[in-house]
């Protein structure tokens, strides 16, 4: 795990960041299947999971390898129906996927304003800012947030921005 950041000021102009990240780490994606909703590429990640198959989609039948569709980069592999087998559960480092990223964690800009015109109407200083969090993120991975781990069923990381004043009398 790592972070980095700066800060610089120029003529009352401040920008401020803070980047973390993790790198050399694999997830197994594992989770049970994650409706196109929640961020996946229209389909869940265990295909026929529970009861009624529930999310399973067109592309499931379309991205997975078959005797009539033998490409080596189909998403999912020879897939079973079949209540008896499996196959489609188990762990195989075909499901382990590099979990790096780096994120734009923490962005703040602002302007100072010191000036005769705000003096004259009682103030000392004027500051305005704006700042935002989890802003951008990136990686390799694209299921869903690699900060979630190997289950992306989880609530994901939210993105904030602010916008502000800071006036002194």
């Amino acid at each position: 795990m790592y972070g980095t950041g700066f800060s610089l000021s120029y003529h009352g102009f401040d920008i401020s960041t803070l980047f973390q990240g993790i790198a050399g780490v694999g997830l197994m994606v594992n989770g049970s299947q994650i409706p196109a909703y929640m961020g996946a590429p229209g389909a869940g990640v265990i295909p026929f999971a529970g009861i009624g198959y529930p999310y399973n989609v067109m592309s499931i039948a379309e991205d997975r390898w078959t005797a009539d569709n033998p490409r080596q980069d189909a998403y999912y592999p020879r897939l079973t129906v079949a209540t008896t087998s499996d196959n489609n559960y188990l762990n195989s480092s075909r499901w382990l996927k590099d979990g790096a990223f780096i994120r734009l964690k923490q962005l703040s800009l602002g302007y100072s304003i010191v000036a005769d015109k705000i003096k004259k109407m009682g103030l000392n200083s004027l500051y305005v800012y704006i700042s935002g969090t989890n802003l951008l993120t990136f990686s390799k991975f694209k299921l869903w947030d690699p900060e979630l781990g190997s289950n992306g069923a989880l609530y994901p990381i939210t993105r904030t921005g602010t916008l502000g004043i800071r006036i002194k009398f």
